[in-house]
């Protein structure tokens, strides 16, 4: 028997059961209410080190060092993946809580294949991701194989960032273009 942490005891399923409940009841009571915008700050610190910042939460972006990077930090396709990853736990966990299904243990690894002649401009290839594929492994301690089904059903049908890869969204952008002065010099107008 591992000495581990489980993931979703009997006490705190109950608690984040009524949490999710309220929500839920404050959603169908007012469904504007249910409208949310997230928001992510991005910049660069130095050469491919950059960060980003969520409600005060910062991490640092890098790439690895066989990118050029300095490997300070996950690069960018990997905190995708690891969002989806993440994402899909957290989905599982609610849905774990709602059903009263303690859990022993959920992880998730996520992969992703990228042919980075795209990125470099090497070949007339996507830049992005070709496909990814995740596998999960949920333990639980008081589940019935049909619950086990349904939990993984409910988390391939609700988890925001697997809808979002599976769905073609409109991404709307503004850059702002301008030239600065070099140390001393006069910026152009």
């Amino acid at each position: 028997m591992s000495s581990k942490q489980p993931a979703l005891t009997a006490e705190s399923a109950a608690q984040l059961k009524e949490g999710i409940t309220q929500i839920i009841a404050q959603y169908q009571a007012d469904p504007a209410a249910a409208v949310a915008e997230f928001r992510a700050q991005t910049r660069t610190i130095t050469n491919f080190e950059t960060e980003t910042n969520s409600r005060g939460f910062t991490q640092v972006i890098d790439e690895p060092e066989a990118l050029g990077g300095t490997n300070k930090g996950p690069n960018p396709v990997e905190v995708l993946l690891g969002a989806l990853g993440t994402c899909q736990e957290i989905v599982i966990v609610a849905y774990a809580a709602a059903l009263g299904i303690e859990l022993d243990e959920v992880s998730i690894d996520v992969r992703g294949e990228i042919d980075l002649r795209g990125l470099f401009s090497v070949a007339a290839v996507p830049s992005g991701f070709s496909g990814i594929s995740f596998d999960a492994n949920i333990q639980a301690r008081n589940a019935t194989p049909e619950q086990l089904e349904q939990l993984k059903t409910l988390a391939l049908e609700h988890c925001p960032v697997l809808d979002t890869l599976q769905r073609a969204i409109p991404v709307q952008n503004t850059y702002r273009l301008g030239v600065s002065a070099a140390p001393g010099q006069r910026a152009s107008a």
